[in-house]
């Protein structure tokens, strides 16, 4: 039997839509992601509250390569997005630029998980793919 006191009553937490935190059940170490807007209240008194974390603002010609912490997964998420994590073990990279081609441009991309090269032709817009 354990007994757990606290020196002062937990509070809500307002999450603007720009914001998201993680809540870490300190008992089982589960952690699940709350994205905002949201008015967020502890369900527990074993529920860590992580510090508020701002959500990737994406232009349309903007990307980002998020990685599973998990698996090692990556995968590539395309703007115009507000983008936050769909897990707390999601890795957001930088935020980068397409390649915008054209008419008489090209760009030679090299998958590093295969050591394929993919050509692309413009006049286009390109994203790269998670390995490239």
């Amino acid at each position: 039997h354990e007994t757990v006191t606290s020196r002062e009553p937990q509070r809500a937490l307002k999450l603007s839509d720009l914001e998201y935190v993680i809540v870490t059940d300190t008992l089982s170490g589960a952690e699940r992601l709350v994205s905002g807007p949201a008015l967020f209240f502890p369900q527990s008194a074993y529920e860590r509250v992580g510090k508020a974390l701002h959500k990737r603002p994406l232009s349309e010609l903007e990307y980002t390569v998020v990685t599973d912490t998990l698996s090692g997964s990556k995968r590539v998420v395309q703007g115009p997005a507000l983008y936050a994590p769909a897990s707390p073990h999601d890795l957001i990279g930088d935020t980068s630029h397409a390649f915008e081609l054209k008419q008489h441009q090209y760009v030679k991309l090299l998958d590093s998980a295969t050591g394929g090269v993919r050509v692309m032709r413009g006049e286009a817009v390109i994203f790269p793919a998670a390995h490239e």
